[in-house]
């Protein structure tokens, strides 16, 4: 019997049989996850769908995965490290393990395995073009843990996540199985959506370690479709009315900032309204100006819910995320995460919880996680942030429920506030300036949401 027949699919494979169409319009796929047999499992499932209608193969980056060792015959000579390293000819390395020749295995090859020289390889370039101008999909199993995995991401179409596994700053996230039976999350914006239909992610987000030049000319596309997505100027059009629409937008972001003074609620420094180009960066666009401050108008009628406990900074979204998961905080309120870069460049990610318009509730919880011993008697600060990026408004709390967890399960910090309509707005993130939150706004947009900035409004469940 085949060991491909179906009766003998591990739960992971079959759920990856039965999420197959996530990665229907990839080439070049990195599967991560804390579990790197089952992540590995869970890439023979999709494989195998794709295998009915093209070319698909599974690589193993972690090293000597169990069911691709199964599959590759015994007397192997080569792996992928063969092919990254030393120029060896995927033919050479590829396996067929169904009848049709569609489904092959690329296993890692002799030990020792060098996990970090086989992702920063220049050969993934190539591969990743090969199979895209062939029509088929490589299917990579990477260690989630590998410094290296950075240097690869730009090159694919998306990211696969299992476990606890938590996305890289800017990875487009085509799919999340936290365990077999357990659902999937895709791109949850808006309404529920039919469950793989992810749209064309923009270019991530320049981050410390997610850099790579220069970019291959097919993951260009996106950022081109941005720029080129209003509608141009005509030639023959004075610049006149663009610099009403300018000088329009100055005027109610002024306004704004007045009659919050008048009702004695300073505002931080720097706080306009805020939009994020394809790479991440701050820019005060002219013809999205006068909307987002409007926006920011409308909201800061209301009292910011400014105030939060600074819980600490961690190294990465992946140890704040994890931190997140700890018995002691799940149970706070609008627990969150903010990217931060300190004076000298330094990038960390800073832990917040409570979301309040008064100081004492922020006091009161300090003042009991210390005394709990959640957080040292010296650790902790209460810090005034109104700014928070939007994800989703106008929720029910059972609408707000089902995208949170969704997208919490992704590795994204949202967390709900309820306004005095009843009506849930998601939220992400906590800044004392609005330009602050770019790289946030970045990440969220690569992973399909459509975020924008302003005051946090409302109350915590």
């Amino acid at each position: 019997m085949s060991p491909f027949d179906e009766t003998r699919l591990s739960p992971w494979e079959e759920e990856g049989r039965r999420h197959g169409s996530a990665v229907d319009d990839c080439h070049f796929v990195v599967l991560l996850g804390d579990d790197p047999a089952a992540t590995a499992e869970l890439a023979l499932g999709l494989a195998r769908v794709q295998a009915r209608r093209r070319r698909a193969a599974v690589a193993d980056a972690v090293g000597e995965l169990p069911c691709i060792e199964d599959l590759a015959p015994m007397d192997a000579p080569h792996g992928i490290v063969d092919v990254c390293i030393h120029g060896v000819s995927l033919a050479q390395v590829a396996h067929r393990v169904d009848a049709a020749g569609s489904l092959e295995v690329l296993p890692s090859g002799p030990i020792p395995f060098d996990r970090a020289a086989v992702l920063r390889s220049q050969r993934w370039e190539r591969l990743a073009a090969e199979f895209r101008e062939a029509g088929a999909i490589l299917l990579l199993v990477a260690p989630v843990d590998e410094p290296g995995v950075a240097s690869i991401l730009p090159l694919a179409d998306g990211v696969v996540l299992t476990g606890r596994a938590q996305p890289w700053p800017g990875a487009r996230v085509l799919l999340y199985v936290k365990s077999p039976g357990s659902g999937s999350y895709g791109a949850l914006a808006g309404r529920p959506t039919p469950a793989y239909t992810p749209a064309p992610a923009p270019e991530p987000p320049a981050a410390p370690e997610y850099t790579r030049s220069p970019t291959p000319a097919h993951r260009a596309a996106p950022a081109a479709r941005l720029t080129t997505a209003r509608p141009p100027i005509q030639e023959e059009s004075s610049h006149w009315p663009l610099w009403v629409t300018v000088a329009t937008g100055v005027l109610l972001l002024a306004g704004a900032l007045w009659q919050w003074r008048t009702a004695n609620r300073a505002l931080p420094p720097g706080s306009a309204a805020v939009a994020a180009d394809s790479t991440g960066a701050a820019s005060f666009a002219p013809d999205s100006f006068a909307r987002l401050a409007a926006a920011a108008a409308a909201d800061s009628d209301r009292r910011a819910a400014a105030w939060t406990v600074d819980l600490g900074g961690f190294a990465s979204a992946t140890d704040a995320n994890a931190r997140l998961e700890d018995d002691a905080l799940r149970a706070l309120p609008a627990t969150t995460w903010s990217p931060v870069t300190d004076l000298a460049g330094n990038l960390s990610w800073r832990l917040y919880a409570g979301a309040w318009a008064d100081r004492a509730p922020a006091d009161s919880l300090l003042t009991d996680l210390r005394a709990r011993a959640v957080i040292p008697p010296d650790a902790g600060a209460v810090v005034r942030l109104p700014f928070a990026v939007v994800v989703q408004s106008g929720l029910t709390r059972d609408e707000a429920s089902f995208f949170a967890t969704g997208l919490r399960q992704k590795g994204l910090p949202v967390y709900p506030l309820i306004e005095e309509d009843v009506q849930v707005r998601l939220y992400a993130g906590a800044f004392e300036r609005a330009a602050d939150a770019a790289p946030l706004v970045a990440t969220l947009r690569a992973n399909g949401e459509t975020p924008s900035v302003t005051y946090r409004i409302g109350s915590t469940p």
